[in-house]
């Protein structure tokens, strides 16, 4: 979670509101954990929160033997026989994913039996809450992997929750969890409550926030990375209805229309992504722990589409054209409600795209047909929509890697039965290139004029581990190179990973072929190396070791600056500073002291600096020193008060790591009062943030792993002929065929993959 992207979030509690009550010990035992593994596996998902508390006060665990007798009298008839957290954490932890609880630390809700068993709102709740989650944190030590708290700053109560002393029973089994403090609702200017008034800039990782308001805008967060990769400030829980179509109300009712176009959603998303933010999707509906399909459908389709940087093309876009395909048909389980369906022979959709991928994603059914897919006049395979039951949102078609550019699909009804279209995702094309000229070779290289290569150019080396670098801002990129018979191995690095091998060699001589796509960056700086193998490394059936530089593709991006607040974890302060909350300032909190020589500082990447701060008639002035240097000493006097006031900026530092300090110089303006320095917040300008994942040799659908999907998809490409991208010519033969699907089956990197 500390390197951003998508969480999930699953409320499941006592659902004694439900027009049917089930026992909570039967809730449990029925609980379907792979089912739900695989949903967050086929997501992307890297960390699911699950509530073990909200508004009931039922365990979903046995109370551990090793708990005190106070735990077990409170939990007596609260707690499951099944321990599902457990089961949950093993099939989770099977897949890579991360797990992390929600606990409602305030029992207001509650039945008055329990609350008055509980001791609140004036006995011991505070104490019984606390020994409650450090015996959770005790019994499942590090496979807790972060906390979430609800109900920060819901009332006076919240008050008498000492962050700090709350921090310590949370991490008393995992000292490395992550903790969000939920300050609640849509008001995104209430603060964490501070029992003493004091630093909790050590306490929580980030705050968090359950959001409802539908302005996008307003619910962008103020989320984002520091140079170290830690979230600052909020975690955004988002309910489903902002995907999906959301019901009358949380039991039964009718669905409506999804209350946002998924164009919208993800171009918010990636704006979220573009900062580093982490967003929380609620998957299920609020008591009712079932899932539903429609919940599932939508929200793998955003996670997918988050991963890969896919652009979603509704059934009804523009983009699409059709020949006797009709557009209204409703159907409540697809993505935007709506079908593109035909059942006539001869009808067409037809879509023109730019870019290196397509997928198209429909529904099958007992009526399905039979629909041709053709690719640039050629085509590819037949496909059957046909099934026993209905399925919607079924990926029905994925062409594999492509050549970067211009094509044209085209989707025909063969057999006068059903064809659907729910809607296409593609690859877009890298609106950059540069030719090779424009890498920064190191000795052993040469070049020479060639018609076939982009720019006219080519540059190329046969000697041992030669490098040649490209450098830019943006979130991904592509290599193109020439392939032959002389074809050898280089590895690609990024910022000092080696994150790929090139195999170059081809039977028949190849111009400007797309040898490498890098996965989704996180914007920023990124440094790209072509490094080569030692002859040695080449393919065996190759005359030579020659590699090729022709052009890069990329996206250029320039992140944006950051803000860090002056409460967060990372600004170091000495004893002589304290808090203040001021409605006024950045998260209405400001740091501050007048005692000569207390110093604040914070390490940054970026290239420039600023510190907003506050002035008025007790502002002293303040020494500002970047990486030990003093550059400034600023005076915070003004004989009118002053709110989130720009009193330093440095702009101009050489791209890297850098430490600015405040220091309190101990003197004033002599018509101040006082000699307070003060810190609102400092601003940073852009910076790297470089969060990769290594693609995996054989991974035909990038879900970073090598399973049954992947070994299956590239035997059936193989079965109808399609054209398969040179990376899955496993055994290095030349051609890529059944022998390298048995191949890919010894490459597996999931236990559970051999078929």
């Amino acid at each position: 979670m500390s390197k951003g992207g998508i969480t999930t979030f699953l409320h499941f509690n006592e659902n004694s509101d439900l027009p049917v009550f089930i026992p909570w010990n039967e809730r449990i035992q029925n609980f379907p954990v792979e089912p739900l593994a695989d949903m967050l596996e086929a997501g992307g998902v890297k960390l699911l929160f699950f509530t073990i508390t909200h508004h009931d006060y039922n365990l979903p665990f046995p109370v551990p033997s090793t708990a005190s007798a106070n735990m077990k009298n409170l939990y007596a008839g609260r707690s499951a026989d099944r321990d599902l957290m457990n089961d949950i954490y093993e099939a989770l932890n099977a897949r890579g994913i991360k797990l992390g609880f929600y606990f409602n630390p305030l029992p207001d809700t509650e039945e008055q039996a329990f609350q008055d068993q509980i001791g609140f709102p004036d006995g011991d709740w505070l104490q019984n809450m606390y020994e409650t989650v450090e015996m959770t944190s005790d019994h499942y030590g590090d496979k807790v992997s972060a906390w979430w708290i609800d109900n920060m700053a819901k009332s006076s109560h919240s008050r008498k929750i000492d962050p700090s002393e709350f921090a310590g029973y949370l991490r008393s089994g995992n000292a490395d969890a992550l903790i969000a403090y939920n300050v609640g609702g849509q008001n995104g200017n209430r603060q964490i409550p501070f029992a003493n008034d004091g630093d909790v800039s050590h306490i929580t990782n980030f705050t968090a926030g359950h959001l409802k308001n539908k302005d996008l805008n307003y619910l962008k967060p103020a989320s984002k990375f520091d140079s170290n990769g830690l979230l600052n400030y909020r975690l955004d829980q988002m309910q489903r209805g902002w995907a999906v179509q959301e019901p009358d109300s949380e039991v039964g009712g009718t669905w409506h229309n999804a209350r946002y176009e998924m164009p919208v959603l993800l171009e918010y998303m990636y704006d979220l992504r573009s900062v580093g933010a982490v967003s929380s999707w609620n998957v299920a509906p609020y008591l009712d722990g079932d899932i539903d399909e429609r919940v599932v459908n939508q929200w793998v389709m955003i996670g997918q589409a988050m991963k890969h940087g896919k652009v979603f093309v509704s059934e009804d876009d523009d983009m699409l054209t059709y020949a006797g395909f009709s557009t209204t048909q409703e159907d409540l389980f697809a993505s935007d409600r709506y079908l593109a369906e035909s059942s006539q022979y001869g009808d067409t959709a037809t879509i023109t795209y730019t870019g290196s991928r397509i997928e198209l994603w429909g529904k099958t059914q007992s009526t399905g047909g039979n629909c041709s897919i053709s690719i640039d006049g050629s085509t590819i395979e037949t496909i059957n929509q046909n099934s026993s039951s209905d399925e919607n949102q079924v990926k029905f078609f994925d062409s594999g890697p492509q050549q970067s550019g211009d094509h044209t699909l085209v989707m025909k009804n063969v057999d006068g039965g059903v064809c659907t279209l729910d809607h296409v995702f593609y690859t877009p094309e890298l609106a950059n290139k540069a030719d090779g000229a424009e890498f920064d070779y190191g000795s052993g290289w040469s070049n020479q004029a060639r018609n076939e290569s982009y720019g006219n150019t080519i540059h190329y080396t046969n000697i041992d581990k030669r490098s040649a670098d490209f450098e830019f801002t943006g979130d991904r990129f592509q290599i193109f190179s020439q392939i032959g018979p002389d074809g050898g191995a280089f590895d690609v690095w990024i910022n000092g990973d080696v994150v790929g091998t090139v195999d170059t060699y081809s039977p028949t001589k190849k111009h400007q072929v797309l040898v490498y796509s890098s996965p989704i960056l996180v914007p920023g700086f990124q440094d790209v190396r072509v490094r080569t193998k030692s002859s040695s490394d080449a393919n065996p059936a190759a005359s030579n070791s020659w590699v090729h530089v022709d052009y890069i593709q990329y996206n250029e991006t320039v992140p944006e600056g950051y803000t860090i607040d002056s409460i967060h974890h990372d600004i170091n302060y000495d004893s002589n500073w304290a808090f203040h909350e001021k409605d006024e300032a950045h998260l209405n909190v400001v740091s501050y002291s007048k005692v000569s020589n207390s110093q604040a500082s914070y390490t940054f990447n970026g290239t420039g600096v600023k510190i907003i701060s506050r002035k008025n008639t007790g502002g002293g002035k303040c020494q500002v020193k970047i990486d030990g240097n003093l550059i400034d000493t600023v005076d915070l006097y003004s004989s009118t008060w002053i709110d989130k006031a720009e009193v330093f900026s440095k702009q101009d530092l050489t791209l890297g790591s850098h430490t600015i300090e405040v220091v309190v110089d101990g003197t004033k303006n002599s018509n101040s009062t006082n000699y307070y320095c003060v810190i609102d917040r400092f601003e940073i300008a852009p910076y790297p943030i470089n969060i990769i994942a290594a693609p995996v040799l054989g991974d035909w659908d990038e879900d970073g792993d090598v399973d049954n999907n992947d070994i299956r998809t590239l035997t059936i490409a193989i079965q109808k002929r399609q054209v398969i991208d040179s990376s899955f010519d496993l055994n290095n033969d030349g051609v890529v065929n059944i022998l390298d699907a048995r191949v890919l089956m010894s490459m597996c990197t999931r236990d559970r993959c051999a078929i």
